[in-house]
């Protein structure tokens, strides 16, 4: 399967967990390291982890790293590999001691990383407070995710939000963050989840976490009311509940009543979303920030507060609506009254103090420029020994009697959790990566001689024509 892949390039591993949003971000990273030269095997992290001690050295850029994950990533070190991370959810965490308890950052954590990519001055000066033998390795290169708010690259969305108005009309869109309380696994499954995993650090943290899930509970039924007072007031208008990735997405449906202006669904990329949409409507979720930085009307809906659950930057990027009646007066300015959104100097100054790479070059060019300051990989001997040790264990335990036998003693519990997965990322094909590379290549002018190759169901690889 890999043995085309020629040991003297350089390589880089870019894992997808959330492919709804990290795909097209990773995506455009993937054509501009592509450009400078690297090879990029792009797809499903499960599957890629399998089979990274089959592939050649490279880097790995992965979305985080937190400390109780490290013997997994100093195995793939074992295996000649560079890691370097970069924190998906490092934008606008509700907390940064909660941040901290989960991410664990410090200095025995950046020790085995090349470099730790930030968002921006915020996270990149508050992980090096935690790590400051290391320091050095903290780069604020922004996110690929920021790039594609940018007016020059907005148009890759533009047949998605053409087919969106079409569908839907004019639309009030309501994001939803409430994975704790309303996750997948079902009623305080998250938290048990964590319980189980080792991330529940002490009982501090508990606390935290069951107080963050009954915020979300309240909060859940806070946005089911405020949506049906909407839903009296503006008849005319659609209203689309777009739940995050991990939420029960079922239980939305149960909960709002069945009606053609009243849809719940998950599909695609955010952005486009965000900007069909006439406005939007959050609480302290990342694309609060998406849609500010589109110039879309956003509105952070408060109905219940407790600011130690509250996402600060994605709320004071936004207009704020305490109650259902100021919800209804700030919706009614945008969709009744035509009002827009208008500069405002404070939130652009909040913005930038916490995301790098808003204008100039693409967060994506800044990340490949640094990932080429990185020598070429190169396996030792004590490496290759490891290598083939990893490729007897595969082996054996493809063929093991609990393998054979179908054996399984958590069947349910790995099912749900299978599903969760699919959710997550329901698959890619190589037809849709193509039209995104052309669709890149039409609006930046760059990428013509980059290729897609599909090495599973799961992996692609993206290189220069040779």
């Amino acid at each position: 399967m890999f043995c085309n892949m020629d040991a003297m390039e350089q390589y880089l591993y870019l894992p997808v967990e959330t492919k709804n949003r990290e795909l097209d971000a990773k995506l455009l990273l993937a054509c501009s390291a592509s450009e400078a030269g690297f090879s990029v095997v792009l797809g499903y992290k499960k599957r890629l982890l399998k089979v990274l001690d089959e592939l050649p050295p490279g880097i790995f850029l992965d979305k985080s790293m937190p400390l109780d994950k490290m013997q997994k990533f100093l195995h793939l070190k074992k295996l000649g590999h560079t890691l370097v991370a970069h924190d998906e959810e490092g934008l606008a965490p509700f907390s940064l001691d909660e941040y901290q308890r989960r991410r664990q950052y410090g200095n025995e954590l950046l020790e085995h990383c090349e470099y730790m990519l930030a968002w921006g001055a915020r996270q990149g000066n508050f992980i090096r407070q935690k790590a400051p033998l290391h320091a050095q390795k903290v780069i604020e290169t922004g996110h690929p995710r920021i790039d594609l708010t940018r007016r020059g690259l907005r148009d890759f969305y533009k047949n998605d939000v053409e087919q969106l108005t079409r569908q839907y009309g004019r639309f009030i869109l309501f994001n939803t963050n409430f994975s704790f309380g309303n996750h997948f696994f079902g009623e305080g499954g998250f938290v048990d989840f964590l319980d189980r995993s080792g991330k529940i650090r002490d009982e501090q943290h508990r606390k935290f976490y069951t107080g963050l899930q009954k915020h979300q509970e309240r909060m859940f039924d806070e946005f089911v009311s405020g949506i049906m007072t909407l839903h009296e007031h503006f008849p005319d208008m659609t209203i689309l509940v777009r739940p995050h990735p991990s939420e029960n997405h079922t239980h939305w449906q149960s909960a709002l009543p069945q009606d053609e202006k009243i849809i719940v669904k998950h599909e695609g990329n955010v952005l486009p979303w965000l900007m069909a949409a006439d406005v939007v409507v959050h609480n302290s979720c990342t694309t609060g920030v998406e849609a500010y930085l589109l110039e879309r009307p956003v509105i952070a809906y408060l109905p219940v507060r407790d600011e130690a659950f509250e996402g600060e930057l994605s709320n004071r990027l936004s207009d704020w609506a305490l109650t259902s009646d100021e919800l209804r007066h700030h919706i009614g300015r945008y969709v009744s009254n035509g009002d827009s959104v208008r500069p405002n100097a404070e939130r652009q100054a909040l913005a930038a103090q916490h995301i790098a790479a808003l204008d100039g070059d693409l967060a994506a060019d800044r990340i490949v420029r640094l990932l080429q300051t990185i020598p070429l990989s190169r396996r030792s001997l004590t490496e290759t020994v490891y290598q083939q040790l990893q490729g007897l264990k595969r082996f054996r335990r493809k063929f093991s009697l609990r393998t054979l036998l179908g054996h399984n003693t958590h069947k349910t519990q790995d099912d749900m959790a299978e599903r969760h997965k699919q959710q997550k990322f329901p698959g890619a094909d190589l037809n849709e990566l193509q039209e995104s590379l052309h669709t890149f290549q039409t609006l930046l002018q760059r990428f013509a001689d980059i290729e897609i190759l599909q090495i599973d169901d799961k992996l692609f690889r993206l290189q220069a024509g040779r």
